[in-house]
């Protein structure tokens, strides 16, 4: 059991598949984190300037 779960997660990480369920969560995550990004910009200027690089945020 264990050895076949492992290599469906080998495969699934293999073929970069995607799970619309945990996508919906991640994007929720990172749209709250974005908002303390943000407020924080001038405390946590190396967290904001790689959000930044990452272009996940706007100037």
């Amino acid at each position: 059991m264990i050895s076949r779960l492992g290599n469906k997660s080998v495969l699934d990480i293999k073929e970069k598949r995607m799970f619309p369920e945990q996508i919906k969560i991640i994007d929720k995550g990172k749209e709250h984190f974005k908002k303390i990004i943000q407020m924080r910009k001038d405390e946590w200027i190396e967290e904001y300037q790689y959000w930044l690089d990452k272009g996940w945020l706007q100037k």
